[in-house]
C-alpha cells in the first residue's frame, strides 16, 4: 500500500508524542478574544479537509477564524488542499505555543488569511515551523509521473499563496531525513506574527478560556469613541454604559458645539487593561490636532469600562490646543 507522506515539514516526526502521531482531530473555541480557534493536532491524513470544514461550519463566520496547528505533516496533497481552504475562506493559520508544524502541515499553514485576504501567519515564541522536501515511503514503486505531478503541484500552490522562492529552494534542498527551521530572517521574509492571539491554550485537548467579556478591551475603547461622534453628528444625548459623565446635557452641548468630527488612527491593545489610541480631533472653528490617548480599563459582568484616561500629543505643534482641552476631550 503507498502512503505519500508530505512536503515542507515543520518538525520532524521522531520528536512527537504518541498523542501526536495520531490522525488529527480538532477542538473548537468561539470566545477567545475577537476570535475562532479551531486546535488541530496530530498527523494529516486523506479525509481531514472533510474534518476541518465540518468544524469551520460550526464557528460564527463575523470573525476571524484562526486554525492552530501542532502537527508533524503527513500527506502532501490533503496539506495542500488545507491550505487552500484556508486562502480561500480566509482563516489564519498558526502554532500551538511551543509546539510545531512540519511537513504538509507547513505548507498548510503557508495559506493562512486574515478576514481582508492579507496574511496571517502566527508563529509564537517558544513555537517551531520546519520544512524538507517530500518523499515517499518506498519510492521504488512510485512513478516518475506521480512524482513529477507532486513536484508540480507544489510550485504551483506556491504561486497561490505568494510563498517566497527561498523557503521553497529550502525546502527542496532539504533531504526529508532532516528539518529546516524557519530562522528569524525567514520570519520576516514569510511575514510571521508572534501574537494576534496569543496562542497557548490547548491543555489535555481542552480548551480554556478565562478571558472571555461581552465587550474587549479594543471594542470597547471604539465603541466608546464612535458613541462619542454619534452624539456629535445627532446632536442628542445618548446612554453608554453607566458613564454618567458623558450622560451631563452640559458636556453633551459642549461636545455638540466644539468638536466637528473623531477619527482614531489607530488602536491597539498593550495591556490586559489598558488601550492606546492615536486619535485626530477635528473642532467646529477649524482646528485640527493629533493625541496619543491611553485609557485604562476595569470590567464588570457587563463588559469593560474605561475609569481613566491622559492624553499626550502626537507632535509638538501640538501641546498648547491638548493642554487647554486634555481634561475634557473623550
Amino acid at each position: 500500500m503507498k502512503i505519500r507522506l508530505n512536503i515542507i515539514s515543520f518538525i520532524f516526526l521522531l520528536m512527537f508524542s504518541s498523542a501526536t502521531l495520531n490522525a488529527m482531530s480538532y477542538a473548537i473555541n468561539k470566545n477567545f478574544y475577537n476570535y475562532n480557534l479551531i486546535y488541530a493536532y496530530g498527523k494529516i491524513y486523506r479525509g481531514d479537509l472533510r474534518k476541518l470544514k465540518n468544524a469551520y461550519s460550526r464557528v460564527p463566520h463575523n470573525k476571524q477564524t484562526i486554525v492552530v496547528f501542532n502537527s508533524g505533516g503527513g500527506e502532501l496533497q490533503e496539506g495542500l488542499k488545507i491550505g487552500r481552504f484556508l486562502k480561500r475562506h480566509r482563516i489564519g493559520a498558526a502554532v500551538l505555543k511551543n509546539g510545531m508544524c512540519a511537513s504538509s502541515c507547513a505548507l498548510a499553514f503557508l495559506g493562512g488569511r486574515d478576514l481582508y485576504g492579507r496574511k496571517l501567519m502566527i508563529l509564537p515564541y517558544g513555537s517551531k515551523l520546519g520544512f524538507h522536501n517530500f518523499y515517499y515511503k518506498d519510492r521504488s514503486y512510485v512513478r516518475t509521473s506521480v512524482i513529477e505531478k507532486d513536484f508540480g503541484s507544489i510550485i504551483s500552490y506556491a504561486n497561490e499563496v505568494n510563498a517566497p522562492t527561498s523557503i521553497l529552494a529550502k525546502m527542496f534542498n532539504t533531504k526529508f531525513t532532516s528539518m529546516h527551521w524557519v530562522n528569524a530572517h525567514e520570519r520576516k521574509i514569510l511575514g510571521l506574527k508572534r501574537g494576534l492571539p496569543k496562542v497557548k491554550l490547548a491543555i489535555n485537548k481542552k480548551v480554556i478560556n478565562k478571558n472571555s467579556y461581552y465587550f474587549t478591551q479594543k471594542q470597547y475603547v471604539k465603541n466608546y469613541l464612535n458613541k462619542m461622534n454619534k452624539i456629535i453628528q445627532a446632536n442628542r444625548g445618548i446612554y453608554f454604559n453607566n458613564e454618567t459623565a458623558y450622560n451631563d446635557a452640559g458636556y453633551q452641548s459642549w461636545l455638540i458645539s466644539n468638536l466637528k468630527y473623531i477619527y482614531v488612527k489607530s488602536i491597539k491593545l498593550v495591556r490586559t487593561n489598558k488601550v492606546v489610541a492615536k486619535v485626530i480631533y477635528t473642532f467646529r472653528n477649524g482646528q485640527r490636532f493629533c493625541s496619543k490617548n491611553n485609557y485604562y480599563l476595569t470590567k464588570n459582568r457587563y463588559g469593560w469600562k474605561i475609569y481613566a484616561k491622559t492624553h499626550k500629543p502626537c507632535s509638538r505643534r501640538y501641546r498648547h490646543l491638548l493642554n487647554k482641552y486634555a481634561s475634557i476631550l473623550p
